[in-house]
């Protein structure tokens, strides 16, 4: 199934007891709400682990790089949906400033945590998303700790059950080609 971004809200609205609403821009303090809070919401789920579903795979070409303070040679603008770099050509040996990282390679792979489109989430990830949307929205609309509480409580089950399922759709090497390791190389 997909998602849209107000079917997220509207869930997250849902368990909170308020009016679901038809647009993010519609007058309304539930839309208003969520307006503000669902990207941050998002960009901070997926940001939090390696979701498959957002993992993304470039390879980047570069320019020499003219930041002489830097052990690296060249220079790289990121993703504008980057939210997260897992690892650069298989490692971690780069240096991320904002929006540009340097490496020593005139050509790299980058695997990355991309913002991606609600279209491409899981739904448990989608789930969570609602569950922390959910915690969010009763600061606005409720002055009880207790049923906060229990609303965080929810996300984190949600958060856990998400990572359970996630972790057994394979591992995260399948994404990048990596070199034969030497011994596979020493039996040839």
């Amino acid at each position: 199934m997909i998602y849209t971004d107000l079917d997220i809200c509207n869930r997250a609205l849902r368990k909170i007891k308020q009016n679901m609403i038809t647009s993010l821009n519609e007058d309304s303090k539930e839309a208003s709400h969520c307006k503000f809070l669902y990207p941050m919401i998002k960009a901070e789920v997926l940001s939090k682990y390696s979701w498959k579903c957002a993992i993304k795979t470039l390879e980047l070409s570069s320019k020499k790089t003219t930041n002489y303070k830097l052990d690296y040679k060249y220079e790289f603008f990121l993703p504008r949906n980057c939210l997260r770099i897992l690892n650069v050509n298989g490692n971690t040996n780069y240096h991320r400033d904002g929006q540009y990282i340097y490496h020593n390679s005139e050509i790299i792979k980058l695997l990355y945590i991309a913002n991606v489109d609600e279209e491409f989430l899981s739904i448990n990830v989608a789930n969570v998303i609602a569950c922390k949307m959910a915690v969010e929205l009763s600061y606005s609309f409720f002055d009880n700790s207790t049923l906060i509480g229990f609303l965080q409580e929810c996300y984190n089950r949600e958060y856990k059950e998400a990572l359970d399922l996630d972790s057994q759709e394979g591992a995260i090497s399948n994404y990048i080609e990596l070199d034969e390791p030497t011994w596979i190389q020493a039996r040839n």
